[in-house]
């Protein structure tokens, strides 16, 4: 390491039903498949079935952490997409 300062984005998403409007209980396990195989590690499952996290390796570069979570949130929206999902980004700190 070179000494410079190193940091990693998270977020937290909660995964809808398109139709019900309600959580997406019954088609998460496909899309958070489909996700993982995509981007691996880069996607999580959190403590609620219809929710998941992303989160970027360890970067140097604001240019780069935009990249890679713009790279992460559209292959998600994708995936919500085809799965007849929507997602809402929630967090709390």
């Amino acid at each position: 390491m070179n000494g410079a300062y190193r940091f990693g984005i998270e977020e937290e998403f909660f995964i809808g039903d398109r139709a019900r409007r309600d959580a997406g209980r019954t088609k998460t396990k496909d899309f958070i498949a489909a996700c993982k195989a995509e981007f691996g590690d880069a996607v999580q499952t959190e403590m609620l079935e219809a929710q998941l996290e992303i989160a970027t390796p360890p970067l140097e570069d604001f240019r780069a952490a935009r990249r890679v979570l713009g790279t992460l949130r559209e292959g998600l929206g994708r995936h919500a997409e085809r799965n007849d999902l929507v997602l809402l980004a929630a967090g709390t700190h």
